[in-house]
């Protein structure tokens, strides 16, 4: 289920320092879970040195049934 299925609820950023290579940022989009009990969130940081990005569940009963998708080119969950 890619993540652009799901209900968009808000997107928002914010800077970051990271000491001995400088100022980056953290964008963070909110999506209702599957069930509407909850939120997937995606952040995606892109502090030099730190680019990193995570889908996080916030929802127990979503968090029971699906997982991160990493193995395809966009933002997904998959039934575990």
């Amino acid at each position: 289920m890619r993540l652009s299925e799901l209900k968009f609820i808000e997107e928002a950023s914010c800077k970051t320092f990271a000491p001995g290579v400088g100022e980056g940022r953290i964008y963070t989009t909110e999506y209702e879970c599957p069930c509407g009990k909850g939120r997937v969130v995606y952040e995606d940081d892109q502090t030099p040195g730190y680019k990193e990005s995570a889908i996080l569940i916030y929802c127990a009963t979503c968090r029971e049934k699906y997982e991160p998708d990493y193995s395809v080119p966009y933002l997904a969950l998959k039934e575990k």
